[in-house]
């Protein structure tokens, strides 16, 4: 690669430290009052210089491009039939930046750049592990003092703090990335991608483990079920295909243990708060036993093994049998819970066939709407960012200690993947499904360290995207991997200094 500045290459390699260090630590000078707006503004402007530099620089350096591969033009084709939904929408003009949360046509073609640009134009390398690394530090370090009822950085107005969520206003915010199912997502696209980072680089990276372990508590403290389940599923889908040698397996002892340490301080603390006053006491339930017995039990394993030598097929099979074990055994724990609320007590009800309206913060409710609204445009959708004109659901919550009575109306599916049907159609939906199932084919295909390691985080994000909002608060960085993990599948490239 060329290393000019004039080089497309190096332009990119900037564009990249941007998005994975400074973006998610930028919160703009109003905090969570206008951070929506502030985040949208720096994403177009960075993005778009990017874009100009790039175009110069190819331009002068005459670079012809190469020819386009199977998920690019997926993505070409995904991103033309957004632009054939806009164009027949009667809300076209709301079809531009979108009714919702800057969810239009412009972010679309945004995203689609990223995703061409980088997958051309970059290869992982140790340093974006490095500047995520810092960025999902800080950005957990202000949700913990945020957990703990400060508000660092006065990112809530007024005074508030995290646990005015629901009392004084509806919804709830964390770190520099804003509402907490966004923050969950965030982490759940970059936990993964450093537990297979540590588990599979040539020299272990031991200063990750405390990342990943401030990562894991926010996960698990800020009660976003979605963010956990993903979590907890993208490890064991993962283990089987990243574990194939006796040192991962060792690495994989690590990763379990800071995992279970992370849950045993995160449920073993317990924050009440009374509109006024918070209260943390400090508690040893019996989730926390078990989560510190298993971490025990990994540590032990870890030095039984140390010096051990075990077969490729024989780590592989054992993984895969334990990794197997586990979901058959939490399946069977769900389907069989005793209680009358909760994300568990919910999910054991669907298993069962009993799905009612209020499950999953009404997200059935949401969901059961906007499938009405499929029904009436199937082909095209309503259009980019325009489901907010056209569902209907709205939610009041009288709350006695403050005497108020907050209202809230829903502007998203809490579904990506239904977002994507309703808003732009089943064509759309069908080519950004089989873009990513033929890149995490490509990458377990391939079987590199690179692969794996953003198949992983892809993964993990995708799996919670069927609970979450999918705003470009975080999807900027999603489409970075995504371009990463097709440049290095294409070009089986490996990791770079």
């Amino acid at each position: 690669m060329p290393k000019s500045v004039k080089s497309p290459y190096w332009i990119t390699d900037k564009y990249i430290y941007t998005l994975l260090l400074v973006y998610p630590l930028f919160v703009g000078f109003h905090g969570y009052t206008s951070l929506t707006a502030s985040k949208f503004v720096f994403l177009a402007a960075v993005t778009g210089l990017w874009l100009i530099a790039l175009i110069v620089s190819i331009s002068k350096n005459r670079l012809r491009l190469g020819k386009m591969s199977f998920i690019q033009c997926c993505m070409m084709l995904f991103v033309l039939a957004c632009c054939v939904s806009a164009a027949v929408s009667p809300y076209f003009k709301s079809t531009l930046v979108g009714e919702g949360r800057f969810d239009g046509l412009l972010t679309i073609f945004l995203s689609l750049c990223i995703f061409m640009g980088v997958s051309a134009f970059a290869r992982l390398k140790n340093g974006y592990v490095i500047a995520l690394a810092v960025s999902v530090s800080l950005c957990c370090l202000i949700a913990v003092f945020q957990l703990f009822g400060y508000n660092a950085l006065d990112l809530f107005p007024n005074d508030y703090c995290y646990y005015d969520g629901g009392y004084e206003f509806p919804g709830e915010f964390l770190g520099t990335i804003g509402n907490a199912g966004l923050f969950a997502a965030f982490l759940c696209l970059c936990i993964p991608l450093f537990s297979v980072y540590y588990t599979t680089a040539a020299v272990r990276p031991p200063w990750l483990l405390p990342v990943i372990f401030i990562g894991m508590f926010c996960i698990f403290a800020s009660g976003v079920s979605a963010g956990k389940l993903a979590i907890c599923l993208c490890l064991l889908f993962s283990a089987p295909l990243v574990i194939s040698s006796g040192e991962r397996l060792r690495r994989g002892l690590d990763i379990l243990a800071i995992t279970c340490l992370a849950l045993c301080a995160a449920y073993s603390l317990t924050f009440d708060y009374d509109g006024a006053e918070l209260t943390v006491s400090w508690g040893f339930p019996t989730l926390c036993t078990l989560s510190a017995a298993a971490a025990a039990t990994s540590v032990i394993l870890r030095l039984i093994l140390k010096n051990c030598e075990i077969a490729a097929k024989t780590v592989r099979i054992a993984v895969t049998s334990v990794s197997v074990l586990a979901v058959l055994v939490c399946l069977a724990a769900v389907w069989n819970l005793d209680g009358n609320e909760g994300a568990l007590y919910e999910f054991s009800r669907v298993m069962h066939g009993e799905a009612d309206d209020s499950f999953g913060s009404s997200r059935i409710l949401i969901w059961r709407k906007t499938l009405d609204l499929v029904k009436e445009r199937p082909i095209f959708g309503g259009g980019p960012g325009t489901l907010p004109l056209r569902l209907d659901v709205e939610f009041s919550r009288y709350v006695g200690e403050t005497g108020k009575t907050l209202y809230g109306s829903v502007d998203n599916a809490h579904n990506v993947y239904l977002g994507i049907l309703v808003n732009t159609g089943a064509v759309s939906l069908a080519l950004y499904l089989t873009a990513m199932i033929s890149s995490l084919a490509g990458a377990i295909k391939r079987q590199s360290s690179t692969a794996l390691c953003l198949a992983s985080a892809l993964l993990c994000c995708w799996i919670q995207d069927f609970f979450g909002l999918g705003l470009f608060i975080v999807s900027p960085i999603m489409w970075t991997f995504w371009g990463l993990l097709h440049s290095a599948v294409k070009n089986n490239i490996r990791l770079r200094v």
